[in-house]
């Protein structure tokens, strides 16, 4: 086998494989109530590595793919909806936004971007598709309540994307060179 073909399907082997660790991940959060969060989260983190390894194109496929895979197969339809909407492109889009000079616009740029994803996302699933629970769970909750999840949601927002940034800089100058050295 020529290298070029075996260069194309190793990277065809770690699409697969970083896509199928993803779905599984965001089934599995399905199963546990308190990873509704946290499971879209690291399957975006998931996407960003094979974007890193295998283009950023080849990452929005990825993408798309697990959001719509999550979709039929995850028994928590906010959970996939979570990764649609935000948590499984931003990590993609988060080098692009990073690029605005100014501190506070790029914060102001992110912060806005979060806020109307996820506000859409809860009024889609809320009066165009409600989700039984879901509309029953915000029924229930005071508007006081209601906006000190918000603060508190743009706070963890905050330090996931200040996350991204550790993880990506571990995962380029700890892990990338181990692996492309076991590649030689």
């Amino acid at each position: 086998m020529s290298a070029n073909r075996r260069n194309k399907s190793q990277k065809v082997a770690l699409c697969g494989m970083v896509g199928a660790l993803a779905c599984a991940c965001m089934v599995l959060g399905g199963f546990i109530p308190l990873a509704t969060f946290v499971t879209p989260a690291i399957a975006g983190m998931l996407v960003l590595v094979a974007a890193i390894e295998l283009g950023y194109r080849t990452g929005y496929l990825l993408y798309g793919v697990i959001g719509l895979l999550s979709l039929f197969l995850s028994p928590d339809k906010e959970l996939s909806c979570i990764f649609l909407f935000f948590l499984g492109y931003y990590p993609l889009l988060k080098s692009q936004l990073d690029s605005i000079k100014h501190t506070v616009l790029r914060w102001l740029v992110k912060l806005g971007l979060f806020n109307v994803s996820i506000v859409a996302m809860y009024a889609l699933l809320i009066f165009i598709f409600p989700l039984p629970e879901l509309v029953a769970d915000f029924s229930e909750t005071g508007v006081p309540l209601l906006a000190g999840l918000g603060l508190a949601a743009n706070l963890t927002f905050c330090i996931y994307d200040l996350a991204i940034t550790k993880i990506v800089w571990i995962y380029l100058h700890k892990y990338r060179p181990r692996i492309l050295k076991g590649k030689q």
